[in-house]
């Protein structure tokens, strides 16, 4: 009996053996594996206590970057702008403001809420919110309304100019509205030449051929096709030309003869001029020179007895 169960007796303490092998083997691991846990803290400790001197020129490193940024952040642009501004040419943002024109008037008192007066614009202003609409910086153009439609309008036109067409352009604004020493001298010029630069405008326009502002005196044949004209307009800006939110179309109601022209003229040749083009240049591409004329001429006196003549005559 003794013989057979020696055997067991050998394989149990085989088993009890290797268990306990396993066992030491875990104590053992679990001890390097500590030793090396605190050795590791130790070199963490010292490199992160070594430092305190070194971390601190960093610190004051940030600090001192942190300040110059935030006192640079907004003084900066604008010193840029005025220096920009002042060094502009006006001559050559006389021709780059052809294209102004369009809306602002050759004079660049604009149309009321529509198109708004350029002429109480200095040329820093006129330059930092040329910038603000070529960037994008909403906040900037936010806080002096020139968001929503205004920016869908501006930003395509300000998005190719360059940093010196800016300054010349803001120059020549300023000029528009007396801000300068030199305007002073050249403001009654600039007045007596407003009604050729309307006609320069309309010529850049490809529009109605007149040859400088509206006649005075329009048949009331032109004035009732212009009223025919319109109510493919009034869809989108209203039947008395009040404009609407819906679409974000302007107010059209009044707008000079001159811009209505240049507007038509250019969206008739395809150019992109905010948002709005899409809808825009699809009308204006089949429109004769003589349907730019009468559109024109209507708006310009709509909501007027001239107007409301020629809607009881249809």
């Amino acid at each position: 009996m003794a013989v057979g169960n020696a055997p067991k007796t050998d394989s149990n303490a085989k088993f009890v053996g290797f268990v306990a092998a396993i066992l030491l083997l875990a104590a053992v691991y679990y001890l390097v594996s500590s030793l090396v846990s605190v050795v590791n803290r130790s070199a963490f400790k010292g490199e992160f206590v070594e430092p305190p001197v070194s971390s601190s020129a960093p610190s004051t490193t940030v600090a001192s970057d942190t300040v110059p940024t935030t006192a640079t952040v907004t003084p900066a642009p604008a010193a840029v702008v005025a220096v920009a501004a002042s060094s502009g040419n006006a001559a050559e943002g006389k021709t780059a403001y052809a294209t102004c024109a369009a809306c602002h008037g050759a004079d660049g008192k604009g149309n009321g809420g529509a198109f708004p007066n350029l002429t109480k614009l200095n040329a820093a202003d006129a330059a930092a919110i040329l910038t603000a609409f070529k960037k994008g910086d909403m906040d900037y153009l936010k806080k002096r309304d020139l968001g929503g439609a205004r920016y869908s309008t501006m930003a395509p036109q300000a998005a190719g100019l360059t940093d010196a067409a800016i300054a010349n352009l803001a120059a020549y604004i300023a000029e528009l509205g007396g801000h300068t020493a030199e305007a002073a001298a050249t403001a009654p010029a600039a007045a007596t030449t407003a009604a050729p630069a309307q006609a320069n405008a309309a010529a850049v326009a490809g529009g109605a051929p007149a040859a400088a502002a509206a006649p005075k005196m329009v048949s009331s044949e032109i004035i009732a096709l212009g009223h025919s004209l319109y109510s493919s307009c009034a869809v989108c800006h209203g039947a008395e030309g009040e404009g609407a939110r819906l679409f974000q179309a302007p107010k059209l109601a009044g707008l000079p003869y001159a811009s209505v022209t240049s507007l038509l003229g250019l969206y008739r040749k395809g150019q992109q001029m905010g948002a709005n083009s899409y809808a825009m240049i699809p009308q204006a591409k089949h429109l004769t020179d003589n349907e730019i004329d009468a559109l024109a001429n209507y708006i310009a006196v709509m909501n007027t007895a001239a107007a409301q003549g020629a809607s009881a005559s249809d």
